[in-house]
């Protein structure tokens, strides 16, 4: 992993996502993207251009504190870090960061300035979720920080022939003493998946939920988390309605999601 985009609208949760992002990273030489996005409100009646002007020198100053703050981490070493601010949609300016800088990592946390009580996530993590084609890290507001990651369960919906996400949990397993967990869920392809012996030598157990159908394996998969209470989540799934299940407000896994960070790969469908 060489380059990450850190998305940020100075808020709590966004800096909790950054510093957090950043632990889990801490060894590694990793560029680091800083990003903040704005818009004009609709209902702006002022002078436009000079609003935008404020607007501007607002989240300029906001990323120049940012980045102060940031390389006083005592986790920040190894790295690099610039800082951007972009008018435009999130989604819209992340997508063209992704193809202008070979990005592979989004990073952003769960509840922005404009999250209501309403939704587990906020609008633009929602966004960030639906639309971005790239592996993003999801850290929730109600994250406690000072929880090492010493469980990682990995939901595995995709046949293993392509070995890409494996590349992430390595570089995660080597910063900490980690417990990998898997779980096959049924597959998008319908194609049995093989568990390369590089991956199951470093697995502590195996759960099959394969055979079962998407509304069967939310509860199930809700006892498991509840049982193991993971400090990270990596979800490696194809379908769009099982990740929708997954992720929405009704599920199970509500409670889960609402305190522990996630990594979840580009889905399809």
């Amino acid at each position: 992993m060489n380059t990450i985009l850190l998305c940020t609208d100075c808020s709590d949760n966004a800096k909790k996502a950054v510093d957090h992002c950043m632990y889990l990273h801490k060894n590694l030489n990793i560029n680091y993207i800083l990003l903040f996005t704005y818009t004009i409100e609709e209902n702006t009646t002022s002078n436009l251009v000079a609003h935008t002007d404020a607007l501007k020198l607002k989240v300029t100053q906001c990323l120049e504190l940012e980045l102060e703050r940031i390389r006083q981490l005592p986790f920040f070493a190894n790295g690099t870090i610039t800082a951007r601010s972009v008018f435009g949609k999130t989604e819209n300016v992340v997508n063209r960061f992704i193809a202008k800088n070979k990005v592979d990592l989004v990073v952003i946390g769960s509840q922005g300035i404009n999250y209501s009580d309403e939704q587990l996530f906020g609008t633009t993590t929602n966004k960030i979720l639906r639309d971005i084609y790239c592996s993003k890290l999801i850290v929730p507001n109600q994250f406690d920080q000072s929880t090492t990651p010493n469980k990682i369960i990995l939901a595995q919906a995709d046949a293993l022939d392509n070995l890409d996400w494996w590349t992430t949990v390595t570089a995660l397993t080597n910063n900490f003493s980690t417990n990998l967990n898997l779980i096959i869920l049924p597959n998008y392809k319908q194609n049995d998946i093989s568990i390369p012996t590089k991956i199951s030598q470093q697995l502590n157990s195996i759960t099959d939920y394969s055979e079962l159908s998407t509304y069967e394996i939310i509860q199930k998969i809700d006892r498991f988390l509840q049982v193991e209470k993971p400090n990270l989540l990596y979800l490696n799934i194809k379908d769009r309605r099982l990740v929708k299940q997954l992720l929405s407000k009704e599920s199970p896994l509500f409670s889960v999601l609402s305190s522990t960070p996630f990594f979840i790969e580009p889905f399809f469908r």
